[in-house]
């Protein structure tokens, strides 16, 4: 069985696993995750798992009711938060005292805790945030022109939302501007 098949997922049980996932996605596969502890990333640099949205690059994410805290991420890239682009699942996880900060000046940026965007770049494909904790988090966006942003989502375009929950502070400076995506929040 291949590695990060679904029945074969990548099981993530320590910090450094969490921190590979990135490295583990291929375009033009889907590539299963099970988070089987709660895992503190305390002083650690977060890098968003895929910041490829023009590669279709998919992945399952299940979090088995565990948790990922503090989760930190200053960046001036595009798609700042945990999954960058999400295309697939994002389910049955909490996210504790995550902090987001980004820079970014492109035009048309998202930010988030979960996934700055997420959707799929073409076809009928949906994705899902399901049974999602967001609390204690802070975004904060500047430079950020026409930054979609929320709390649990930036960008979304063809997914479902489901029972996803999220505590927390977004501060955007006056260059940057909210969107329809901060429902999600």
């Amino acid at each position: 069985m291949n590695p990060g098949s679904k029945l074969n997922p990548y099981q993530i049980k320590t910090k450094a696993d969490l921190m590979a996932m990135p490295t583990q996605l291929e375009a033009g596969y889907t590539r299963y995750f099970e988070l089987m502890a709660d895992i503190d990333l305390d002083g650690e640099a977060w890098v968003p798992v895929n910041t490829d949205a023009a590669s279709f690059k998919e992945m399952v994410f299940e979090g088995n009711n565990h948790k990922i805290s503090n989760l930190t991420l200053v960046s001036d890239t595009e798609y700042a938060s945990f999954a960058g682009v999400l295309m697939g699942s994002i389910k049955n996880v909490t996210f504790e005292n995550p902090v987001i900060t980004t820079s970014n000046s492109l035009s048309a940026n998202s930010a988030a805790v979960v996934a700055a965007t997420v959707a799929y770049p073409s076809g009928n494909a949906t994705s899902v945030l399901e049974n999602i904790t967001v609390t204690g988090a802070t975004l904060t966006v500047s430079k950020g022109y026409q930054t979609t942003t929320g709390l649990l989502a930036g960008n979304v375009i063809n997914a479902t939302i489901t029972n996803c929950s999220n505590r927390g502070n977004i501060s955007l400076d006056s260059k940057s501007s909210s969107s329809p995506a901060e429902r999600y929040a």
